[in-house]
């Protein structure tokens, strides 16, 4: 008994391997939309107005002519989205990781809201510099992929055609407004989630 142990344990051992690498057949995701609503995320929409924003994907890193046209194509697909973008132009300073030095740039932010101007509301903030040798899809172009699409699906719910007029509508689970930040200032960058009143 004691020399088929061995066995028994790599029987043990084979059969939850095969198990682990067959649980993908018999447990399967949902599948991908094929289409989504107006009230739903659309990845290929995010995903196409990041490239219409990256453009050619020069590095545009912060206070660049490179990033001037980054901010103009912004702007143009906030514009796109029946929204009114406010440009906020600063001056900011930021140590050095070492702490050997502060860099200082000129930044200018975007800023736009969808909804009423009072009351409870929600920040998606993202940045749109790149680092100096990349284009910024990942650091922080996916972020303000997202952020825009948030955008659009926000603002799509929040229109109604009715006789012809366009109209406020509510939600049942009458969502705050949403308040949407573009930042300008390469560090530090994080996106932030949370109350804004």
């Amino acid at each position: 008994m004691a020399a088929l142990r061995p066995f028994f344990i790599f029987a043990l051992l084979a059969l939850l391997f095969a198990a682990f690498m067959t649980a993908g057949a018999v447990v399967q995701p949902p599948p991908v939309r094929s289409g989504n609503g107006a009230d739903q995320f659309d990845t290929s929409a995010a995903l196409a107005r990041l490239e219409r924003i990256l453009g050619d994907e020069t590095p545009h890193p912060v206070d660049s002519d490179a990033q001037d046209i980054v901010r103009e194509r912004l702007l143009s697909e906030i514009q796109a989205l029946g929204l009114t973008p406010e440009v906020r132009d600063d001056f900011a300073c930021t140590p050095a990781p070492n702490g050997q030095a502060i860099y200082c740039a000129r930044v200018r932010n975007i800023i736009f809201q969808i909804g009423p101007q009072g009351g409870p509301a929600v920040l998606a903030a993202a940045h749109y510099d790149s680092v100096p040798a990349a284009p910024g899809a990942a650091d922080d172009g996916l972020g303000m992929a997202a952020d825009f699409e948030i955008a659009a699906v926000t603002e799509q719910a929040n229109q109604l055609v009715e006789n012809g007029r366009s109209v406020r509508r509510r939600h049942r689970c009458s969502a705050p407004p949403c308040r949407l930040w573009i930042k300008n200032d390469s560090a530090p960058c994080w996106h932030w989630w949370g109350a804004f009143g």
